[in-house]
């Protein structure tokens, strides 16, 4: 029996610089806590020119809330992330 090879997806490290497409704000939210930082939920997407999407929560992005992205980074249309980060 002949075996798929898996896709593998891009693992990124702290520092890693990568380039963000477009950002969602009402995604599936992501929760990381930290130490000494209250829990709480993040809801916002950015997808990558590889089209892959990262919780915003781990990129130096500016915070901004509201239902914009933060200015040069424009609103995404179409499809949206369906999966978590484990």
């Amino acid at each position: 029996m002949k075996s798929k090879k898996a896709k593998l997806r891009p693992f990124y490290r702290e520092g890693d610089t990568v380039e963000v497409v477009c950002q969602i704000r009402d995604g599936e939210p992501v929760v990381d806590p930290g130490e000494g930082r209250p829990d709480y939920a993040v809801p916002v997407w950015d997808e990558l020119s590889n089209g892959i999407w990262i919780p915003d929560l781990y990129t130096s992005l500016p915070g901004k809330r509201g239902p914009k992205p933060p200015r040069g980074v424009s609103s995404c249309t179409g499809e949206t992330p369906v999966t978590s980060v484990p």
